[in-house]
C-alpha cells in the first residue's frame, strides 16, 4: 500500500511539475529498491518505468541514469540506452562500468567491434575488472577471433574464479570448437557459483541432448524452467527431450506451455502441429505448422510434415502438392520425392519416375526398390520372328 502510495505520489508530481524535494528520503529509497530488485529480477520494462520516475525525481543521479540505460539495452532500446549513457559521459566519463555498459549495448545491437573499444576503455579504467574480460571475450567469439576470445575468459577468471558468466561464455566457446566435454564442465562451474542462472542450466540440457542423454537433458530443461517460468524456448527445449523419450503427451504440453509465452515461436508452432499430428489431431496439427508457415515460408520441413498429415488423412493428392513444393524449396532432399512415390503403387510409371529422381539423391530405399522392381522390357520369341524375304539381286 505504502508503495501504491509512493507511486500516486510521483505521478502527481509530474503532473504539477514539483521538484523533487518535496519527496521524503524514505519515498525515494524505497522506490529506487523496488527498481533495483525489478532489475536483477530481470523484469527490466516494470523496472524501467519506476527509473523514469526516479529520474523526474533526480535528473543527474549517475547511478540511477546508470541502471535506466542498462535496462533499455536490455529490452533492445539501443539508442535510448547510448543516448543516456552519453549523458552519464557527460557527468563522469571516468566510470568502468559506464563503458562496459555501453560495450554490452553495442553488443547487443551485434556491433562487436564498437564493443570491443568500450570494453577496452573499461578494462584501462579498471585492469582487474572481471566481468570487462568476460564480455570482451563474448565479442572477439562474435567475430570468430577464438583465440582472443579465450585468452579474454581466462584473464577473467585468474582475476575472479567466481565469474559466473566467464565460465558460461566460455562454454559457447569450447561447444563451437567441438569441445562439449569441457564445455559442461564450464557450465556446471557457472551453476555452481551462481545457482539460479537459468541460461547455463538450459545450455546443459542442449549438451546433454545434443550427446543423446535425454534424461539428463530434460532435468537441465526442467530447472531452467522453474528460475525464468516465462521463457519459451526452455519450454520447447523440454519437448523436444520429450520427444527423444518417446513420451508424446508430455511433449506436446511442453510446446504448448513454450506458446502460451510466446505465441510467435516459430520452432513451438511447428513442434505442436507435429506432436499433434503424432496424436492423430490431424486438423490442429495443419494450423499450428500453417501458423509457423506464415512466419517462415521457405521451410521445406514444414510443408513435407503438412503433406504427411494430408497423406495419414487419405489425401495424397493434396500431399503431393506439398511435397512437390518442398523438391522446388530443396532440391537436394530425397525424402520428398520418394514420399511422392511411395504414393502410387508399384505398378505405376510415377513411382518409379520419382523413386529414380530419389535414388539419384541417394536415397537407398528408393535404390533397393528400382533394384528389386526392374524395368520389363518386352521380347518376341524367336519362332515367331517373322522370315524375311531374300532378295533376288537383279541381274545386269
Amino acid at each position: 500500500m505504502k508503495f501504491i502510495l509512493v507511486l500516486m505520489c510521483v505521478f502527481f508530481c509530474i503532473g504539477q511539475n514539483i521538484h523533487a524535494s518535496a519527496f521524503a528520503p524514505s519515498d525515494f529509497t524505497e522506490l529506487k529498491y523496488r527498481a533495483d530488485s525489478l532489475k536483477s529480477n530481470k523484469s527490466f520494462n516494470e523496472a524501467l518505468q519506476l527509473y523514469d520516475s526516479l529520474c523526474i525525481m533526480v535528473p543527474n543521479d549517475v547511478d540511477i541514469l546508470m541502471s535506466k540505460g542498462i535496462c533499455q539495452s536490455q529490452i533492445g532500446a539501443i539508442n535510448e540506452s547510448l543516448v543516456i549513457f552519453k549523458k552519464v559521459k557527460e557527468i563522469d566519463s571516468t566510470s568502468p562500468l559506464l563503458w562496459k555498459s555501453i560495450g554490452d549495448a553495442y553488443l547487443f545491437a551485434n556491433l562487436p567491434q564498437s564493443a570491443i573499444t568500450s570494453y577496452v576503455r573499461s578494462i584501462l579504467l579498471n585492469p582487474n575488472y572481471s566481468q570487462a574480460f568476460s564480455s570482451l571475450g563474448a565479442a572477439y567469439q562474435r567475430m570468430n577471433v577464438r583465440d582472443t576470445a579465450e585468452l579474454a575468459f581466462k584473464k577473467a577468471l585468474e582475476i575472479d574464479s567466481m565469474n559466473h558468466e566467464a565460465w558460461y561464455n566460455w562454454s559457447l566457446l569450447l561447444n563451437s570448437n567441438g569441445s562439449v566435454d569441457q564445455a559442461m564442465r564450464c557450465l556446471k562451474r557457472s551453476i555452481a557459483v551462481k545457482q539460479d542462472f537459468a541460461p547455463a542450466f538450459n545450455n546443459l540440457g542442449m549438451l546433454y541432448y545434443g550427446a543423446g542423454f535425454a534424461d539428463s537433458a530434460l532435468a537441465a530443461f526442467n530447472a531452467a524452467i522453474i528460475l525464468e517460468k516465462s521463457n519459451s524456448f526452455y519450454y520447447n527445449n523440454a519437448g523436444l527431450a520429450c520427444l527423444d523419450l518417446r513420451d508424446t503427451l508430455q511433449a506436446y504440453n511442453f510446446f504448448k506451455n513454450a506458446l502460451r509465452y510466446d505465441s510467435m515461436n516459430v520452432k513451438a508452432l511447428f513442434n505442436t502441429g507435429l506432436t499433434s499430428y503424432y496424436l492423430l489431431q490431424y486438423k490442429d496439427g495443419i494450423e499450428y505448422i500453417m501458423k509457423a508457415l506464415q512466419l517462415q515460408p521457405n521451410v521445406a520441413e514444414y510443408w513435407y510434415t503438412v503433406g504427411l498429415i494430408h497423406a495419414a488423412k487419405n489425401e495424397p493428392h493434396i500431399a503431393s502438392g506439398y511435397w512437390i513444393r518442398c523438391m522446388k524449396l530443396d532440391s537436394s532432399n530425397s525424402k520428398y520425392s520418394f514420399a511422392i512415390g511411395s504414393l502410387y503403387n508399384d505398378s505405376s510409371s510415377v513411382k518409379r519416375e520419382y523413386y529414380t529422381i530419389a535414388a539419384s539423391l541417394g536415397n537407398e530405399k528408393a535404390k533397393s526398390w528400382l533394384e528389386t522392381h526392374p524395368v520389363i522390357k518386352e521380347t518376341i520369341p524367336i519362332d515367331e520372328v517373322p522370315k524375311q524375304k531374300k532378295q533376288k539381286k537383279k541381274k545386269r
